[in-house]
C-alpha cells in the first residue's frame, strides 16, 4: 500500500468519523482530541522533514 492510499484510507475514516459526530450518534469529545493530536503530529512531521535553517 502506498503513501498516497493510506491519507485517502486515513481522510474517508475522518469524515466518516465526523459525519457520525455531526449527526450525534458518537461523542463529540474524541473526534475534537483525534484532531488536535493529528495536529500536532502533522506539526512534528513537517518538523522533521525540514532541515535546520532551511525556510525555502
Amino acid at each position: 500500500m502506498n503513501d498516497q492510499t493510506k491519507v485517502v484510507m486515513a481522510g474517508v475514516l475522518f469524515v466518516a468519523w465526523g459525519g457520525l459526530v455531526v449527526s450525534g450518534m458518537t461523542p463529540a469529545e474524541p473526534f475534537v482530541s483525534f484532531i488536535s493530536a493529528a495536529l500536532v503530529g502533522l506539526g512534528v512531521f513537517h518538523t522533521t522533514l525540514t532541515k535546520p535553517g532551511d525556510d525555502k
